[in-house]
């Protein structure tokens, strides 16, 4: 028989929903529409001076006295700007002055760089992440949004709601039409969702179980063990936790490339308007870390268009704090400490995930509004703009080589100030390096798409026969209590088709098997791929033999309904279809 690999892993988390990224501007038509007139007077106004080239890096400065009042009149020698640990000179300066703020107060000032001309129109894109925000978060954002907006809005302003989805109204200044488009709002049934996970791991527990896998006194190992043995046991749950990790992470790095995806190009949407733009992120916040490079281009373009990005969490107040116990040392055989720890990982989410929002805002000139439940006030708090001070510079001795460049911007002789600027900047990769990231990324994106379909076809009760699958299935005894159930699948090859890689045939298909209880639930899934890498020489004998795969379930008595999905790579051909089985 050929060689052909077959990797299997436990699964229900890769069941669980994976987003492609979504393209609303081509519905939008000509760039730069609203749904109705450009506000009157910002037809002939200045366009932005800074003068973009290849290296130059743009800096949005804020600055703050101790009451927090934007400190007007700063010249471009009031300030010293430092990358990684060097002083730049400050190749071009801009001042910029919302409607607000008299630019002739900051204009007249010796040696100074006249003010950009304050703007009378406001754009305000909301965008809401509706890919990590719950329900009831998203009804309190809504509604909040809501009010403020049919109280504040003026006639000269525009407002356009976006979620990661679509676009729910392009910029308008009708009450109405920005009310129903708020009242469209819900969390995503795209969301990443774990139904019928055991242990039900949060994306950052999974993260740290990852990063610490051979250490299970970890809080994270702590909670999950404790879980597993309570509510799923296992005989050997090690490895089953360690998987299940990996297959979480992975999700949560493709849900965020897809979320900072959207945020992208909602900037790219307002960037063509005319007149003072902001974007406000709604969002609980979301597991970053590993799309840095992704976020810094973000904050660039955002910078270099004159956007403003300001975010807003709408959970309000955050209550970590769970029931406590009298000590944080786990006891296996107890568990005790399993409150502690799991007090430590819901703080340690709550501080990573909320680094994207403040991040985006800190590095554009914006305000992050959190920990406060009045999210009327935020929303006002988050529509205006104070003084902005523009900086750009071109890196000494820039090497294209993608690294981090850590930035720090410092006053001449002004103390007791509050500083707001970007915290550093990717260096631009050569051509080499940025192709081999957007083929990266294209994989990543068509992998995304292969695992949604996957997840729709699961949960489905739809059946089609793409590919010749039959399968089996044969019961023994288990364990205690429960009966092992054994289903075999077997695929004639011959309608494959491969992709040539030289002299070599390459296709990999993906077998599902979901099992479901009689009230619906996902009790466990499993899923494996069998990898075929075959001269032409092989596949006669592949073709005569098949592909077959077997799985193992422990059940308790009951009946239940097997899903099986099975699809290929190459031609994304799908078999899909449900069989009921009594497990007595």
């Amino acid at each position: 028989m050929p060689s052909v690999a077959v990797q299997g892993s436990w699964n229900s988390a890769t069941l669980a929903g994976l987003l492609a990224f979504f393209v609303f501007l081509g519905s939008l038509g000509a760039q730069g529409q609203t749904n109705d007139k450009t506000p009157a007077g910002t037809q002939n106004q200045t366009p932005f001076q800074i003068k973009v080239a290849s290296n130059l890096v743009v800096v949005r400065v804020v600055v703050r006295d101790a009451q927090g009042v934007p400190v007007k009149g700063l010249t471009k020698e009031d300030f010293h700007l430092f990358d990684r640990g060097k002083e730049q000179t400050i190749a071009q300066f801009e001042i910029e002055a919302s409607a607000a703020t008299s630019s002739s107060s900051v204009a007249n000032a010796p040696g100074q760089a006249l003010a950009s001309p304050a703007v009378r129109g406001k754009f305000l894109a909301l965008y809401f992440d509706d890919l990590n925000t719950t329900d009831t978060d998203m009804m309190q954002g809504r509604d909040a949004a809501d009010q403020y907006l049919a109280a504040h809005i003026q006639p000269e302003d525009r407002v356009a709601i976006f979620t990661s989805g679509k676009m729910l109204t392009a910029f308008t200044a009708d009450p109405k039409q920005i009310h129903d488009a708020l009242f469209k709002l819900h969390a995503s049934a795209r969301a990443l969702t774990r139904i019928g996970e055991c242990p039900q791991l949060s994306d950052y527990q999974a993260q740290q179980i990852e990063r610490f896998e051979d250490d299970q006194t970890t809080d994270a190992w702590m909670v999950a063990l404790n879980e597993t043995k309570a509510q799923c046991p296992n005989p050997n749950p090690v490895p089953f936790i360690q998987m299940q990790a990996r297959n979480i992470v992975s999700q949560a790095q493709v849900q965020a490339r897809s979320n900072l995806k959207g945020l992208e190009q909602v900037i790219d949407y307002i960037s063509h308007m005319p007149g003072q733009r902001t974007v406000v992120l709604v969002s609980p916040g979301f597991l970053s870390q590993s799309e840095q490079y992704q976020l810094d281009r973000i904050i660039d373009r955002a910078l270099r268009s004159q956007v403003v990005i300001s975010s807003l969490d709408p959970k309000g107040l955050a209550l970590l704090m769970r029931e406590s116990d009298v000590t944080r040392r786990y006891n296996p055989s107890t568990g005790s400490g399993v409150i502690g720890a799991m007090h430590s990982m819901d703080s340690g989410r709550e501080q990573i995930a909320t680094d994207v929002l403040a991040e985006v805002a800190r590095g554009t000139g914006g305000e992050f509004f959190h920990n406060n439940n009045d999210l009327k006030a935020g929303f006002g708090a988050l529509s205006g703009s104070p003084v902005y001070y523009i900086l750009a510079f071109a890196p000494a001795d820039f090497k294209p080589d993608g690294k981090f460049h850590a930035l720090k911007v410092t006053l001449a002789e002004q103390k007791g100030v509050n500083i707001q600027a970007r915290r550093g900047y990717f260096a631009a990769k050569n051509e080499a390096d940025a192709e081999a990231e957007a083929k990266r990324e294209a994989v990543s994106e068509a992998e995304a798409q292969a695992q949604e379909q996957i997840r729709e076809a699961i949960l489905s009760k739809t059946e089609s026969q793409e590919l010749p699958v039959v399968m089996g299935a044969k019961l023994s005894e288990g364990k205690g209590n429960t009966r092992e159930l054994s289903l075999f699948a077997h695929l004639d090859a011959k309608p494959l088709h491969f992709h040539k890689d030289g002299g070599h045939n390459l296709n990999t298909v993906t077998f599902i098997y979901a099992i479901f209880d009689q009230k619906e639930n996902l009790i466990v899934s499993q899923q494996r791929r069998a990898s075929v890498d075959l001269p032409d020489a092989g596949l006669a004998e592949l073709f005569k033999t098949g592909v077959d795969v077997d799985m193992t379930f422990q059940l308790k008595p009951g009946i239940y309904r097997i899903r099986e999905v099975v699809t290929d790579s190459e031609e994304h051909h799908m078999t899909e279809f449900s069989k009921s089985v009594k497990v007595p």
